[in-house]
């Protein structure tokens, strides 16, 4: 009997206080559910349950958990409600990228793409020389991820050499992806990371692209037909059930005004809270939905859809890039030709 009368002490800067089986039940059944939540965090861990045979159900490869997602949607609505949440998380990214404070693109229109080395040769020459052959000139910012000196040699040899081709960059050690994740969940988001600070430098609007692209005439004229109150754009695709579906980032547009500059800030600190976790799938897509869907209506009523002809999949007449995706971009020698055989 005295072993279950018998209590003991813990100290605190507070004082000291009595500590008896309850508080050692509490203890242990609040870290136990530490334990389970951690355990649920993990992307991969969540399975629906069909409730007539009570059997697991097999989600299918590239399927977003419900847990993913309302993490996700929940960490989206922080950035919403408040302006300091991520901002540690921005401020930090800012101080490892390099080139930001050089970049001149005040007052000028930005074609802002993303590439790590490979994707650089691959895509990023191809693209900018695409451009060089038109008759109009273009400002290019790259951001580039994880470069080697050689490919940092190689863009700045490439701005010199084109002569209708601004060419600016900065570099991204990607000390802010989460260890465990695959790379390309973080390339996928970067260029979105970068944009806010375009803006900050001047810019007069930005469309961030998917590097994987050929430029066919300047979009720029196309977007000077968009309705004036229109700051932020997306290619929407209503026809889509699926949250991670319902937005393409292949090409975004930004324009310099208190709207899209407060939009674009949340879209880098929601990205950034999200990349910092472990992830199974890329977020660039799913994040803005939630963003946009969690905007006030006088933000969402500046958000509106990009029109087609800004980016085909595949050859248009009358569509400002082309891109090819899938399997299709590396089978050929070049984007080009994947075009040419698509």
């Amino acid at each position: 009997m005295l072993l279950f009368k018998q209590r003991s002490n813990i100290r605190t800067g507070l004082g000291v206080y009595p500590m008896g089986w309850g508080f050692l039940i509490f203890t242990c059944g609040f870290f136990s559910g530490i334990a389970c939540v951690a355990c649920l965090a993990r992307p991969a861990f969540w399975r629906e349950t069909a409730p007539a045979s009570g059997k697991k159900v097999v989600r299918k490869s590239g399927e977003w958990s419900r847990f993913s997602r309302a993490a996700i949607q929940f960490r989206c609505a922080l950035v919403t409600l408040f302006r300091s949440y991520g901002e540690h998380h921005l401020s930090n990214f800012r101080d490892q990228i390099g080139g930001i404070d050089s970049i001149q693109v005040d007052g000028k229109d930005v074609i802002l793409v993303a590439c790590d080395d490979v994707y650089f040769d691959r895509f990023a020459v191809p693209l900018l020389q695409s451009m060089n052959q038109l008759p109009e000139t273009f400002v290019t910012h790259i951001h580039l991820m994880r470069p080697s000196s050689a490919t940092i040699d190689a863009v700045t040899r490439l701005g010199d050499s084109l002569n209708n081709i601004q060419v600016s960059y900065t570099t991204d050690a990607c000390n802010a992806a989460f260890p465990g994740n695959l790379d390309y969940i973080y390339y996928a988001a970067g260029r979105f990371l970068v944009a806010p600070y375009l803006l900050e430098r001047g810019a007069r609007r930005i469309l961030a692209i998917d590097v994987d692209s050929t430029m066919i005439k300047s979009p720029w004229p196309i977007i000077d037909g968009l309705p004036q109150e229109m700051t932020v754009g997306f290619v929407f695709r209503e026809d889509k059930k699926n949250a991670w579906q319902k937005i393409l980032a292949n090409a975004v547009l930004l324009k310099n005004d208190l709207s899209a500059k407060t939009f674009s800030n949340r879209f880098a600190r929601a990205l950034l809270v999200n990349l910092g976790r472990r992830q199974r799938f890329c977020v660039d897509q799913i994040v803005p939905y939630y963003l946009v869907r969690l905007s006030s209506s006088a933000i969402r009523s500046r958000i509106r859809g990009l029109p087609a002809n800004i980016m085909a999949v595949g050859k248009t007449d009358d569509a400002a890039f082309w891109t090819v995706k899938g399997r299709a971009k590396w089978q050929t020698s070049s984007p080009d030709q994947a075009l040419i055989t698509a």
